[in-house]
Formats: structure tokens, C-alpha cells, sequence
């Protein structure tokens, strides 16, 4: 298992990721999702929404006790930055907060996997209008002790080779 992006969305990330920061519609998000068992990679990247992905027998959502999904709305979200003086020029799909999971586990533990990175243009909307745009290897076993965070790396969650604005 690696890191990738979805690839209905390849070419797109920037795109879903300036809706959140500019908070266009409303209140969309991005929002991370934990699975405790999850398809090859190469599987994984096939999915258009998250609901069609949770459908797959082999990806489980995490359900440890005190499991919700985080969101990050445009507050925590800085617009794609693009360096035109690299060779080839790049772009950075950056966040200013990571997905703060709080204390996991206890009466319910999970064996955790993968981290998905979803747009939502309502992240209270149905998992079907959840566009995953990356996935990550997230390798943590909750014991409702541990205080989980999916940080966010300070280069960014998505970085574009040869982007073109």
C-alpha cells in the first residue's frame, strides 16, 4: 500500500481543493475518512464517490468508539500555490489544521490502514456526493488512550509536477 489520488480526479485536485478555501458553495469541505480494511491501491484509486468505495467489501470504514469524520472547512484551508520559478513548475494543495481524530478506541478498537482526503460541497451530505481526491497509509491502532491526528504535511496534502494554472 502507498499514497496516490483518485483517478477520476487526476488533473481536478486543485480545482476541489480552491472550492474549500474559497468557501464556493458554501460551507464545502474536505473531509478525511478512516478505513480499518481497504482494497490494493490500484483498486482503490478507481472510485468516483465515497459511497460506491465504502460499498466494496473489502473497504470498512473505521467504527472505533468516538470515531467521526473530520472536516476541514475554508478557514483551514490555503488556495493551491503555484511556483512557476521550479522546473517543472508545481503546485501545493496546503491546510493551515490538520484532521484531529481526538482519543479513538477503548470498549471498540480498529486497526487502522488508510486515511481518504473527500471534497464535500455539503459535508453533511450523502456519501455519494463525497469526491475522494487521495488516500494515504495510515498505520495507527486505537486503545482509547492515544490522541489521534492525521497531520497534514506542510508541503501539502497533493503536489503537482508540470501544473498549469
Amino acid at each position: 500500500m502507498a499514497n496516490g489520488v483518485f483517478l477520476p480526479v487526476l488533473g481536478r485536485v486543485a480545482t476541489y481543493h480552491d472550492n474549500v478555501a474559497n468557501n464556493s458553495p458554501s460551507g464545502a469541505g474536505l473531509v478525511c475518512v478512516l478505513l480499518k480494511a481497504a482494497q490494493a491501491d490500484a483498486d482503490l484509486e478507481d472510485y468516483e464517490d465515497l459511497a460506491t468505495l465504502l460499498a466494496h467489501a473489502s473497504n470498512t470504514e473505521a467504527d472505533a468508539t468516538d470515531y467521526t469524520r473530520q472536516t476541514l472547512l475554508a478557514a483551514d484551508v490555503t488556495a493551491v500555490s503555484i511556483d512557476t520559478g521550479e522546473s517543472p513548475p508545481t503546485a501545493n494543495a496546503t491546510t493551515t489544521a490538520n484532521f484531529e481524530f481526538g482519543v479513538l478506541g477503548g470498549a471498540t478498537n480498529n486497526s487502522l490502514v488508510k486515511a481518504i482526503i473527500c471534497y464535500a460541497a455539503n459535508p453533511a451530505g450523502a456519501d455519494s456526493t463525497f469526491i475522494p481526491l487521495c488516500h494515504y497509509d495510515f498505520v495507527v491502532t486505537t486503545d482509547g488512550v492515544l490522541d489521534i491526528t492525521a497531520k497534514v504535511p506542510s508541503a501539502g496534502y497533493w503536489l503537482a509536477y508540470n501544473y498549469v494554472a
